[in-house]
């Protein structure tokens, strides 16, 4: 699902996800003949973006409860951030001032270049039945930018960063207790 509320942006997704198909009249671009009902004009290359009643009904009921989610994960982040800031070793997110964010995740960065691995620090965590993820792994690694010419060390910044980074669990159903459980694993393995 897209949103904007920039009417030109708006109408530019529309064609896109449907083949790039139009059927409003200012936008033809050939000389209009046997214009009919049906008449339609693919103007650019497009996609089959459209989604199905099932998942737009979903997603409609899903906005209903989207201003609940953010709060739920701010308040995951909130406890996230009191539990780990004494921590010396992980990085927390940070927000700009006058910025809200959904905390779609919640990334924290840890130096895994002294002691511990990455590896080792996830399997600890799986072992105390806490599943992580990293997001995201740099993009110009990935075969398919492999075979366009892209190297490891062509972003040596996003690298870096890519191996500090940790997805804490941030979702909606998260209970307090179980956050609490995760910072005091992250902390307890670090330390």
């Amino acid at each position: 699902m897209a949103l904007t509320n920039d009417s030109k942006l708006a109408k530019k997704m529309r064609l896109l996800r449907s083949h790039g198909i139009t059927r409003d009249p200012e936008d033809f671009d050939l000389p209009l003949t046997d214009i009919g009902p049906w008449y339609y004009q693919q103007i650019e290359l497009g996609f089959n973006y459209r989604i199905s009643d099932i998942q737009a009904a979903l997603g409609t009921s899903q906005l209903k409860k989207l201003d609940e989610f953010v709060e739920t994960r701010n308040q995951i982040a909130k406890q996230y951030n009191s539990g780990f800031e004494k921590n010396t070793l992980i990085k927390l997110p940070t927000i700009s001032d006058g910025c809200t964010s959904s905390f779609h995740l919640y990334v924290v960065q840890i130096d895994f270049t002294q002691g511990l691995s990455r590896k080792a620090f996830f399997e600890k965590m799986k072992e105390a039945g806490i599943n992580l993820n990293c997001h995201y792994i740099p993009i110009h690694t990935q075969p398919y930018y492999a075979s366009l010419g892209f190297k490891v060390g062509d972003f040596p910044f996003s690298e870096a960063y890519y191996k500090r980074t940790v997805s804490l669990p941030v979702h909606p159903s998260l209970t307090s207790k179980k956050v609490e459980l995760i910072i005091k694993m992250v902390n307890d393995i670090l330390i």
